[in-house]
């Protein structure tokens, strides 16, 4: 008896093949989309750290140090974001919130930045009172 092998490729090795190719070009071709996505869910969060370490540094100076108007936040880190500004508004609180004509202040820290292109931006409103809010 003659052992003959039989050469080439069965049907089935050919369609693992064409499976395993294609698995990996979608793989490849998804990485562009997950790094733009690693890099906007990084920027969001240091825009809300930011956002957050100003708040707290507002807080720690008292209402009675609160001077209206504008400010630009100096955060070394808005310069880690494409086009990053940010500013704080500090102005009185609206009649229509404040009706006991209360002592209060009304915070606005807002930091825009570009993302692929496009502007964003995120504000965050809070408010400051004397003597803490009851």
């Amino acid at each position: 008896m003659i052992n003959e092998r039989r050469k080439g490729i069965s049907t089935i090795e050919m369609l693992i093949v064409i499976a395993i190719v294609g698995f990996l070009v979608i793989l490849i071709a998804a990485i562009p989309n997950s790094i733009r996505l690693i890099s906007r869910a990084r920027h969001q969060s240091l825009v809300r750290e930011i956002i957050n370490k100003e708040l707290e540094t507002k807080r720690s100076i008292g209402y009675i140090n609160l001077a209206n108007g504008t400010q630009t936040i100096g955060d070394q880190r808005l310069s880690t974001l494409p086009g990053g500004v940010g500013e704080t508004l500090i102005e009185d609180c609206d009649e229509l919130i404040c009706t006991d004509n209360e002592d209060v202040k009304k915070i606005t820290v807002t930091v825009s930045w570009n993302e692929a292109g496009s502007a964003k931006q995120q504000a965050v409103v809070t408010f400051i009172s004397e003597g803490g809010l009851n």
